[in-house]
């Protein structure tokens, strides 16, 4: 444009215009809004979509550095030209950049521009799953589910074997995210059966992971493993690295009933995620690898793989996974006995549950976790209401890990309370729960129904209970089990008015908990052996 400096200048001048003071190069700003809409509307449209056109293009040669910083504006330049395609091609770019960077509310602006351009159906599948990961990742999941399953009809639309696989997968997992993991074995399940028709693929064993992750959490523990292999075996073929390490961290997990196998794989995987640079990843790694020390009782070390997957899963903006951890670490703090720690905690937490808009794993843990403090913290029995509420609503949903764990904490308070019928109800319903190895073993339930037993004076029944859980414990059972192992002894032990060998079973519970780092609960369990030695040495009555 001929004399632009004097140009520039005149309207300088006539106050229309300022230059940017922090601008490196030479920039000039309307000073008000209204004056540029004035300018901009006083343009003839076939001048508008000129100039827009010739922007882009000197934004297209001018950035050496690469386009994707610049990705949103020439999509905004190049839909006012006109030219529909380019600016579609500029969104998405400008969305997966923003992916990349865990930016997950601009992506999905991103994405919803590309859409609004009346994407055609090549396009539209490939849109589809960039805003559906950009929704899932920001915890919505209403929407999220809606887009993806929009995205695999416009794949089976577009015959795309490939993108129908991680569609697929990408369903699945948000559905399991959401706290449906049965859904998340029917979208598997169907999604398996619609792949029949094309070749293996490297989507493939994407969504073979995905549906080993969904038989797990289901409590299918050996077809999880089994599907899991398939999926590193057939990602180690097409060469896919990130897959590898997910169906690794899958496997670790299917590990439940050999805990020190489980911590070497899922180590493992941590050390391959973290070197890859693969946050998410590694984020899962932490987590499952928090859940395997929780069941060995190395409680401390549980609480510091579950703030690490906390803190990654915060990176990449995902509330609902940043939420579990976050959770699990504060069960880590209650248990432990940290109790003002863990309060001081569960604003944020509860916050962090305000943004997510499904009833997820995370969701629920949260509420357990509050209601699980207010029993160590309240009087004895208090809190007894509000776990079998929380319990009540795990009954009707189909997250066995929720079921176990609520379960856990609901039959020990009704032990304490001596409600015999209630615990031995409750444990009689979760022990094909705890057989399907999804948390905390297989033992501990038989050990607590032989308590009841003691309890009410059935014996035989107690000795028969104690010894099959002392069977499936192992010949060097953990120390959680150790722990429900010699209370059940001590019980049984006190039926019978053998008091010496309560207060040794109390004293074995007692070592075993502060091994776990559980010296409040520690402190409880001397106080029985002592009350036992005390029983011990008062003769009996002639």
């Amino acid at each position: 444009m001929p004399n632009l400096d004097g140009q520039l200048t005149l309207l300088d001048t006539r106050g229309l215009v300022q230059r940017a003071a922090a601008a490196h190069d030479l920039e000039y700003l309307f000073r008000h809004a209204l004056i540029q809409d004035a300018a901009y509307g006083s343009l003839l449209r076939a001048d508008r979509r000129r100039l827009h056109e010739q922007v882009a293009a000197i934004l297209e040669d001018g950035e050496a550095g690469g386009l994707d910083e610049v990705a949103p504006v020439l999509a905004h330049h190049c839909a006012a030209a006109g030219d529909a395609a380019r600016a579609r091609a500029y969104y998405e770019r400008a969305g997966a950049h923003a992916l990349g960077r865990f930016s997950n509310q601009e992506a999905a602006a991103h994405y919803r521009a590309a859409l609004d351009l009346a994407a055609p159906a090549a396009d539209q599948a490939r849109l589809l799953a960039g805003l559906g990961q950009a929704l899932v990742s920001q915890s919505q999941f209403a929407e999220g589910i809606a887009t993806w399953r929009a995205a695999v009809a416009a794949y089976q639309a577009e015959a795309d074997g490939e993108g129908l696989a991680r569609a697929y997968a990408a369903l699945a997992f948000a559905i399991f995210g959401a706290g449906d993991p049965p859904g998340a074995v029917a979208i598997c399940t169907e999604a398996l059966a619609a792949l029949a028709i094309y070749p293996e693929s490297p989507g493939r064993a994407v969504l073979l992971n995905e549906t080993a992750r969904a038989y797990l959490f289901t409590g299918h523990p050996a077809e999880a493993q089994q599907t899991a292999r398939q999926a590193q075996a057939l990602a180690a073929q097409y060469g896919d690295h990130p897959t590898q390490i997910a169906a690794l961290i899958t496997i670790g997990a299917t590990q439940a009933r050999t805990p020190a196998a489980a911590r070497a794989t899922l180590e493992q995987a941590v050390a391959l995620a973290d070197g890859a640079d693969l946050p998410a990843l590694a984020r899962l790694a932490h987590h499952h690898l928090g859940v395997r020390f929780v069941e060995l009782g190395a409680i401390r070390t549980a609480r510091v793989h579950f703030q690490r997957a906390a803190t990654l899963a915060g990176q990449t903006g995902y509330a609902a996974l940043e939420l579990f951890a976050g959770v699990m670490a504060c069960y880590c703090t209650i248990w432990l006995g940290e109790w003002a720690t863990a309060a001081a905690d569960l604003p944020r937490l509860q916050h962090l549950a305000a943004s997510i808009d499904s009833p997820t794993t995370g969701v629920r843990f949260l509420r357990l976790a509050a209601a699980a403090l207010r029993r160590y913290q309240g009087p004895d029995g208090a809190a007894l209401p509000d776990l079998e509420a929380v319990m009540a609503e795990a009954w009707s949903t189909g997250d066995l890990l929720f079921q176990i764990a609520s379960a856990w904490e609901v039959s020990a308070l009704l032990l304490e309370q001596r409600a015999w019928d209630r615990a031995q109800t409750l444990l009689e319903a979760v022990i094909p729960m705890s057989d399907r190895d999804v948390l905390f073993g297989r033992a501990w339930p038989r050990y607590r129904l032989s308590r009841v037993a003691a309890g009410t004076g059935d014996l035989a029944t107690a000795h028969r209970l104690a010894a099959e859980a002392d069977t499936l414990a192992g010949a060097a059972p953990l120390l959680p089990d150790q722990v429900e192992a010699a209370r059940a002894a001590a019980d049984l032990a006190g039926a019978e008015g053998r008091w010496p060998a309560a207060q040794q079973a109390y004293a074995a519970a007692g070592a075993a908990l502060a091994q776990m780092g559980k010296h409040w609960e520690r402190a409880r369990t001397l106080q029985a052996a002592a009350a036992a030695a005390q029983a011990a040495s008062t003769p009996a009555w002639p």
